[in-house]
């Protein structure tokens, strides 16, 4: 397997930004005869190399009667048949083969286990605030250990919660 496909998966993903522009003619409202513009600037936010985008916006007059407009983007763009609703555009992507789930799977259990260290780390370091307070004799020895008590029971919450949100994220990227 190539090591940069490993490390660094491959993540397909474009950022869409829709912004409007009226131009309203002498009556001064917006009406029929008015120019609506809209610029929409697709970006690719992913380190996949994208072509042959063909983005289709659906829009909707005052009375809710559909025109589209039709975009063609051909640069750097790998996704032919996307499809849009209101200001979501679908890509649509090939299905994870198993050694992708597997792969990613990894790569979950990798940063839930990141999180768990994490999680000890803030432990170590709230103890060690206590211990301190405890060596200053600015709190007795019943509270120190209620707080070593408090602090283990959050820490056993957290982890739990770490283990409980990988379990669903493992059975979500397995399931077919």
């Amino acid at each position: 397997m190539n090591l940069l496909k490993k490390y660094f998966p491959q993540i397909t993903e474009l950022q869409v930004e829709k912004t409007d522009t009226v131009t309203i003619d002498s009556d001064g409202q917006t009406g029929n005869g008015d120019t609506v513009s809209y610029d929409i600037t697709i970006t690719n936010t992913g380190n996949v190399t994208l072509t042959n985008i063909n983005p289709i916006d659906v829009l909707t007059d005052g009375d809710g009667n559909e025109f589209s407009l039709t975009l063609t983007y051909v640069e750097n763009t790998g996704v032919s048949n996307l499809s849009s609703q209101g200001t979501l555009i679908r890509i649509p992507l090939p299905p994870l083969t198993e050694e992708r789930r597997k792969d990613l799977v990894k790569v979950v259990r990798g940063e839930a286990e990141g999180g768990k260290i994490a999680i000890r780390n803030i432990r170590r370091d709230a103890n060690s605030d206590f211990k301190s307070l405890l060596k200053d004799k600015d709190i007795s020895e019943d509270e120190h250990h209620q707080a070593e008590d408090g602090i283990q029971k959050v820490t056993d919450t957290f982890v739990k919660q770490v283990d409980e949100l990988l379990a669903k994220k493992e059975a979500e990227l397995m399931e077919i």
